[in-house]
């Protein structure tokens, strides 16, 4: 078996690593909780559903700003490299 090549991921920002971690873990829970839930009231599903929305898009905005801070750490190395 060939070894990769490719260096371990690490992110630019641990912070909102774990940040999206914990917003995923608040996701599926609301999802579990929806579908053991045989009859759900409308209060009740409705409470759930904006929590797991809310949720995603907290997590949505730190992977956008993951994806810039990557890239930036990465033109730099690239750059780096060049001068070198």
């Amino acid at each position: 078996m060939e070894k990769s090549t490719r260096e371990r991921y690490q992110p630019a920002c641990l912070f909102g690593h774990h940040l999206i971690d914990k917003l995923s873990v608040i996701i599926g829970i609301c999802d579990l909780a929806s579908d053991q839930k045989k009859e759900p009231s409308t209060e009740y599903a409705t409470h759930l559903a904006l929590i797991r929305d809310t949720a995603k898009e907290m997590a949505r905005e730190p992977v956008e700003h993951q994806c810039q801070l990557t890239e930036a750490v990465r033109s730099k190395e690239v750059q780096k490299n060049l001068v070198a």
